[in-house]
Parts: C-alpha cells; sequence; structure tokens
C-alpha cells in the first residue's frame, strides 16, 4: 500500500466564458500548464468550467462525450497530474449531464455526473410562490 504525507493541491476560480468552449479549454491548458510547473499533483477547476454554468437552449451545442477529443487533449497536458474538470456530458441522443471529467495520464480516468440539483435552502408553499430562508 502506497502511503503518502502530504499532497499538493490547487484550486482554479475563473470566470468560464459561457459557451465558448475553445476559449476556455485554452485556459484551462495555461492553468495546468502553471499547475504542472509548481508540481501540483491535484488540480481541481469549478463545475462547468469548460462551457459556464447559466447555458439554457446552448447545452446541446457545448455537450461532449466522455472521451471527446478535447478532455483527451486536457488529459495529455495534465500527464501524471490529477485534474478535475466540469463540462456538460452528451451520454446519448437527448441525454445530457452537468458531469465532472477526472483527468490523469493522457486520458479520461473517471466521470461523474451531478444527480441532486441544489434547492438553495428554499421551500416551496402551496400559493406556488418561493421562500428562501437566509
Amino acid at each position: 500500500m502506497h502511503h503518502q504525507d502530504t499532497l499538493l493541491v490547487g484550486a482554479v476560480q475563473f470566470n468560464a466564458d459561457l459557451g465558448d468552449v475553445d476559449h476556455n479549454l485554452a485556459r484551462h491548458k495555461e492553468y495546468i500548464a502553471e499547475a504542472r510547473r509548481q508540481k501540483l499533483e491535484l488540480l481541481v477547476f469549478p463545475e462547468l468550467s469548460l462551457t459556464g454554468y447559466a447555458l439554457g437552449p446552448r447545452v446541446m451545442e457545448v455537450a461532449m462525450p466522455a472521451q471527446d477529443p478535447r478532455l483527451v487533449a486536457l488529459a495529455e497536458a495534465a500527464e501524471a497530474m490529477q485534474t478535475i474538470v466540469g463540462f456538460v456530458e452528451e451520454a446519448g441522443p437527448g441525454e445530457y449531464y452537468n458531469a465532472l471529467g477526472v483527468l490523469q495520464h493522457g486520458r479520461v480516468v473517471a466521470v461523474h455526473r451531478k444527480l441532486n440539483l441544489p434547492t438553495y435552502g428554499g421551500s416551496k408553499r402551496a400559493n406556488g410562490s418561493v421562500r428562501v430562508r437566509g
């Protein structure tokens, strides 16, 4: 069994350009290169980091399968550093997920699909209004 006392981790916080996957991919590659220079072992990007969040009807335009060559290219750039990115996964015709990809050693190692959407503390009343507790 491998024992490790430390893990060098980085978290990227940035505003993705909504729907501009190519531009966001380029930014990811820059962050990955910098993280590798710093000898990080794990780099974590935000949810939907490759697409932006409020996509609305643009989901189908930006969705990609889990083994998309663009994800594989990021995995190749990451090399041994485990990298977690957010994207819209196209799992089948008409089937899309808010997903994260775990990238390492030139491949997509795993994909996790978000299943439970947040309620942000709201509770729906019988009359249809929403009350937010803060």
